[in-house]
């Protein structure tokens, strides 16, 4: 009030609400207050919602971890390195890896979003 009074400014009349700007004012400190302590009583009332999500999310990014090693496995093992046979077989099969690891990409990114969502590092 008083930053605005030194800069020329007249808020005597001035209604917000339909009460006078500096009761508005004077009241927001408190109100600012209030909006804080619900916040953190939201927050402390979701958390234990949140860890075990996280613990959830752990869970199935260990699975997904091992799928992605089984997929390289397979992929070294399996994969027409060294392929005798006839070549549209070879490219059938590397279509076929492209298709998963397809797939694969798009779990990560969505793995990566939910990380991110819930602070934890990005893997």
């Amino acid at each position: 009030i008083h930053m605005l009074k030194n800069h020329g400014v007249d808020i005597t009349g001035v209604l917000t609400k339909k009460r006078p700007v500096q009761e508005y004012l004077d009241e927001a400190p408190m109100l600012w207050d209030g909006v804080l302590k619900k916040t953190y009583q939201k927050k402390e009332k979701i958390l234990p919602l949140q860890m075990a999500e996280v613990d959830q999310l752990k869970t199935r990014l260990e699975k997904f971890g091992q799928g992605v090693r089984d997929f390289r496995f397979d992929f070294k093992n399996n994969a027409p390195f060294t392929f005798t046979g006839p070549v549209d077989e070879a490219y059938t099969m590397l279509d076929d890896y492209k298709a998963q690891l397809a797939v694969k990409e798009e779990e990560a990114k969505a793995f990566n979003e939910k990380e991110d969502l819930f602070e934890l590092q990005i893997s």
